[in-house]
């Protein structure tokens, strides 16, 4: 049951995966939340997805029940979130990684930044899955 809540993991467009457990992940088992900080860089004005917020069962079905909330809006532009699909990115040691070859549904985060701003963005999202476990990550965005 850890490992399969570990690996619902919340992806981005560029991805990254939970390959071993580390000390802050062996605290998330325990505390149930798990915190992510990640870079972005978009174009001025341009709507882009910058998060992908999946999980998958292990017949690599999509995970419903999932709650998805904007904490933090954006200053300098807006954010969506829309249901989607996009492929997933396990890690290659997860059984869900022969799930990667298939789009799977999720929710997608959408920012625009306001047309002619140039400089930093943050957006703050909770996620919370049905499991009773939850992530929390911020994004921080370049316009340029």
């Amino acid at each position: 049951m850890i490992r399969c809540v570990l690996t619902f993991i919340l992806m981005l467009i560029a991805g990254s995966a939970i390959a071993q457990v580390s000390v802050a992940e062996e605290r998330f088992v325990t505390e149930g939340l798990k915190h992510f900080d990640y870079t972005r860089y978009v174009p001025s004005g341009v709507k882009r997805t910058i998060g992908f917020i999946y999980g998958a069962q292990i017949d690599c079905t999509a995970m419903t029940g999932m709650e998805v909330k904007i904490t933090k809006e954006p200053q300098h532009g807006t954010v969506e979130i829309v249901r989607g699909e996009m492929f997933p990115n396990f890690a290659k040691d997860n059984p869900r990684s022969k799930c990667n070859v298939k789009k799977q549904k999720g929710m997608l985060l959408n920012y625009t930044a306001e047309k002619g701003y140039a400089g930093t963005d943050t957006v703050e999202v909770f996620v919370m899955f049905p499991s009773g476990y939850a992530h929390e990550a911020v994004y921080d965005i370049t316009v340029k």
